[in-house]
């Protein structure tokens, strides 16, 4: 299966960043839930920033919806930088803007 993602991480003292950078599919949910799941334990707050995502498709959104209900399960913050126009488009076509914890690009706060 070819590589559709690169997933850059940084971390910061009072949160971590996720930057998927392709598209968010099926061949890049391994990799994408890799680097969420770990960060999601050690930080009390995950960014993930969709700004360089290229493609979102279902599984892609049930990455997503993955992440924000372990996020309420287990007590940690996850907030979700909006990516361009097509990934918010399918983001509001299926109504997930309504229950994903949206934020924009200028919310995320300054690395320590």
């Amino acid at each position: 299966m070819l590589k559709s993602i690169d997933v850059e991480v940084e971390r910061h003292e009072r949160f971590a960043l996720v930057r998927p950078v392709g598209d968010l599919d099926l061949a890049a949910k391994e990799e994408v839930e890799a680097a969420l799941e770990p960060l999601e334990k050690e930080f009390r707050e995950v960014i993930l920033d969709l700004r360089s995502v290229e493609f979102l498709d279902s599984t892609g959104l049930r990455v997503l919806l993955s992440a924000n209900a372990r996020s309420r399960a287990d007590g940690f913050r996850l907030r979700i930088v909006g990516g361009g126009e097509a990934v918010q488009r399918v983001i509001a076509l299926t109504g997930m803007d309504k229950h994903l914890p949206l934020i924009e690009p200028n919310d995320v706060p300054e690395p320590d």
